[in-house]
């Protein structure tokens, strides 16, 4: 797959006057976009963005981000008129914002988003330029200030502890969720750990941006079994944001961060810059001798072990349809500033087969596919699981599984443990480092019992799986069929129900009260149910689709909105906030619905119970990482690099020079996406369309990139 430059647009909620949604929109070669918006009814705005990638595999990918900012975390109280005056009296951040380095990475990948269609979204909508602006009675880095400062405390970070990942989950969703974004925790399980090239993917599959933080262990390089490396505690920890991810092979990683700990000025912004970091990925052990594949950090010279243990992710909403023999992509159509929109991106099955079920895997990174096909030898009907990658892609040989030929429905748990449910028992698969799915274990089901629909509390880490003639839960124990206990709890609904045809069950925190939702695709009957014990559904609530409609699927969404399309292809929302239905004739998915649709939600594997402070590295003792200045999006090539296959072809280096000019031109000539900037006529400052993307690479794009080349590094 080639360059894809990915956009973010805005769109305004009509359900309560003074709440926004947003979209994300995700260009391909071919044009295609992915958008989506979780609302009762939507509009559209345009937005520039310059997220771009190019992916040809897991192990053959590049992702990079221009114009993140590189806020300083270390923020000292400034008396009045000092440094000189007359300059006014800034706050500083408790602790001299040494152990801020959390909230400060986050508010690069919000500075960001706002700058790109969320301009509701902490800190607001200010240009990069402005950011960088190094005067220091600048007006923005006081606003940084307060911004690091608000989100340091919704985090509970401390200043002498920092911030943990339940901090920075609780504080993204009151303020990043309601503006339309979903956010994604990732931290290694008994079975997973969020490497670099699982966020390159998320970047591609999603739009998104990332922030990763890594430990710095007390380890034995050679003491595990195998003489393997043996972690043995985690004596602090820091954040940084990722501006740029290469992914060359299976093993060798380089990463470009905004380090929030590069400022040796207490009072005022220092100049932006990133780092270029190698990063190996390597099995290690932990004490209790668990392997995982997990990346270091090719840096530090103290003897120990910098190794990238939590990602942090925002993206864009998303929203897919599963028809027989499409995946897609949604698009949102027309768009201000577009003359012309292509439909959705599509992901075919392999070929003779059709699709049953398509999932997307906690992290965003990939999808995957449970699909049906004849064997061309046997006859016999056989169903595979495979993955989907960005760009359409989906590979074959063996990257997919064979399972039972009467499964029926596939679901993710909280990390990478993916559910193929059957009529009489449900499989447990598992990827490898390269993503190739394997059978790990299976779960049985109760005798007599008719599995009906299946749904994953992401609280409690549990399987619920629901009998279709009584509408009785059996309830499975955390990591069940990974090693852990795997025997199934029943439970019980009061009060009691029998769903009638083929339920549908979905997990959400569906508004004040309710956790679980299940409704029939053969009647209009929508049921909500919140835990009253750990065994016990308990209705909170009911209702009925308007007269005449018939189901076929639902999907909550992260605000507690539940999405159901009908036999007829039509799209109902129902609100939790004025207890209506409305008909969405807007939605990007009316009049052509598909067998399932899934609308994206926040996720995080996160346990609450394992969750300890996050000890911050104080940063007066990080490294001093090599650092050049981002310069924007002009600069786009490391000096004496304008050729592909040249070293750091495409690399920012800090300089805008005729390096920078002669590869966008290649490029442009090449007509590779990478140098679609801009839509028709909008070549100056102020035109609609100026830095959006409309599928054509043409004279107007070359104007806009001469433009910023010649206005040079702000």
């Amino acid at each position: 797959m080639d360059s894809q430059p990915v956009f973010w647009d805005t769109v305004p909620r009509a359900r309560t006057p003074s709440v926004v949604r947003l979209m994300g929109t995700q260009m391909y070669r071919n044009a295609h976009a992915l958008v989506f918006a979780a609302g009762c009814a939507l509009a559209h705005t345009p937005a520039a963005g310059n997220i771009y990638g190019k992916f040809n595999g897991v192990n053959d990918m590049t992702w990079w981000v221009t114009g993140l900012t590189d806020f300083d975390q270390v923020r000292d109280f400034r008396p009045v008129d000092i440094p000189f005056a007359p300059l006014p009296a800034s706050p500083g951040l408790p602790g001299d914002g040494a152990m801020y380095c959390v909230p400060t990475a986050t508010l690069n990948m919000y500075a960001y988003a706002a700058r790109h269609g969320y301009p509701g979204l902490l800190p607001g909508d200010r240009s990069y330029g402005a950011w960088q602006d190094q005067s220091y009675a600048a007006p923005g880095y006081d606003a940084a200030t307060d911004a690091i400062s608000t989100l340091g405390q919704l985090m509970s970070t401390s200043a002498t502890t920092g911030t943990n990942s339940l901090g920075f989950y609780a504080a993204a969703l009151l303020t990043a969720v309601p503006q339309g974004l979903d956010v994604t925790v990732f931290k290694p399980s008994t079975f997973w750990s969020p490497r670099v090239k699982v966020a390159g993917m998320f970047g591609h599959t999603t739009g998104g941006v990332v922030s990763v933080c890594f430990g710095r262990y007390t380890w034995s390089e050679f003491g595990g079994p195998d003489n393997l490396p043996l972690l043995i505690s985690r004596d602090s920890g820091h954040c940084v944001t990722v501006q740029r991810i290469e992914v060359d092979n299976g093993i060798k990683s380089r990463i470009w961060i905004n380090d929030p700990g590069g400022s040796d000025d207490p009072w005022a912004q220092a100049q932006f810059a990133s780092s270029e970091i190698e990063v190996t990925d390597r099995e290690v052990f932990r004490l209790n001798l668990t392997s995982q594949t997990m990346s270091q950090m090719n840096v530090g010279s103290d003897g120990r072990a910098r190794i990238i243990d939590s990602v942090y992710l925002i993206a864009p909403q998303q929203a897919f349809i599963q028809n027989e023999f499409d995946f897609s992509a949604l698009d949102l159509g027309k768009r201000k500033g577009a003359p012309q929109q292509t439909g959705p991106k599509l992901f075919a099955p392999p070929p003779g087969a059709t699709w049953e079920h398509v999932e997307t895997c906690p992290l965003r990174s990939h999808f995957v596919g449970l699909s049906s096909e004849t064997d061309p030898l046997t006859g016999r009907d056989v169903r595979h699981v495979g993955p989907m990658f960005s760009g359409g892609v989906v590979p074959m040989g063996n990257a997919r599984v064979e399972v039972a030929s009467n499964t029926s429905e596939l679901l993710y748990g909280v990390d990478m443990n993916l559910f193929a449910m059957g009529p009489t028992g449900i499989d447990v698969l598992r990827p490898d480092e390269d993503f190739n799915y394997r059978s790990v274990g299976s779960l049985p089901l109760p005798t007599g019992f008719v599995p009906g629909a299946m749904a994953f509390d992401e609280d409690d880490f549990q399987l619920f799986v629901v009998d279709r003639n009584t509408g009785t839960p059996v309830i499975y124990p955390p990591y069940a069929g990974w090693g852990g206990d795997a025997t199934p709890t029943t439970g019980r609904v009061l009060p009691a129900a029998t769903p009638i045809g083929a339920p549908v069950m979905c997990w959400a925190h569906a508004g004040d009260g309710y956790e679980f939702i299940l409704g029939d695709t053969d009647s209009e009957l929508v049921r909500l149910y919140e835990r009253s014990n750990p065994t016990t559904l308990v209705e909170v609530d009911n209702f009925r689709l308007p007269a005449g409609v018939s189901p076929r699927a639902f999907s909550p969404t992260n605000e507690g909105e539940i999405y159901i399309t009908t036999q007829n292809n039509d799209v109902w929302c129902y609100s939790n906030t004025t207890g209506t239905w409305t008909r969405d004739e807007s939605a990007p998915w009316d009049g052509r619905t598909g067998q399932r649709f899934q609308v994206s939600r926040s996720r995080s594997n996160v346990d609450p119970s394992l969750e300890a402070p996050f000890t911050n590295i104080p940063a007066s003792e990080l490294i001093g990482f090599p650092s050049v200045t981002a310069c924007g999006p002009a600069d786009v090539t490391t000096t004496g690099a304008t050729l592909p296959g040249q070293e750091r072809y495409s690399v920012p280096d800090g300089s805008v020079d005729l390096d920078d000019l002669g590869y966008f031109i290649i490029v442009w000539l090449a007509r590779d996406p990478v140098a679609d900037l801009t839509s028709a006529a909008a070549t100056l400052e102020g035109q609609d369309g100026l830095g959006i993307a409309d599928g054509v690479v043409d004279l107007d794009d070359l104007g806009y990139f001469i433009g910023v080349w010649l206005a040079g590094c702000p």
